[in-house]
Parts: structure tokens; sequence; C-alpha cells
């Protein structure tokens, strides 16, 4: 359970949740029903494209919230 105590808490909480949300979102547009079709380069330059388009780098997480 997370305790909100402040707007600014409340904004950055929506904020990580509408990123989580799109990235779920885009995630099965992406893979779509051929991940167990796809070889390591495919897999690897679909991550890149995951990366990129969220702006994200090898060992980010989706979601940091820190009061």
């Amino acid at each position: 359970m997370v305790v909100i105590r402040s707007k600014s808490q409340l904004r950055l909480i929506t904020k990580a949740i509408h990123k989580v949300s799109t990235f779920v979102a885009y995630c099965p547009h992406t893979f779509g029903w051929y991940s167990e079709q796809l070889g390591e380069e495919d897999k690897e330059a679909i991550l890149a494209s995951v990366q990129e388009k969220f702006g994200l780098s090898e060992g980010d997480s989706l979601l940091s919230v820190t009061a």
C-alpha cells in the first residue's frame, strides 16, 4: 500500500503509472504472437526499439518512485 502525502507525490505516481501503462500497451504490438519465432538478433532489435521509444537504457527501471 502507498500513502500519498502531497500533490507532487500524486503527480509523480500518476506519471509513473502512465509510463508503465503505455509500455504495457506497446508490448503486444511489438511482439505479437511471434515471440517464439524470433531469433536473438530480432529480439535485440525489438529491445533496442522499445528502449529508444521510451527513453530507457540497459539497467533502467520502468518505475522508480521516491518521496
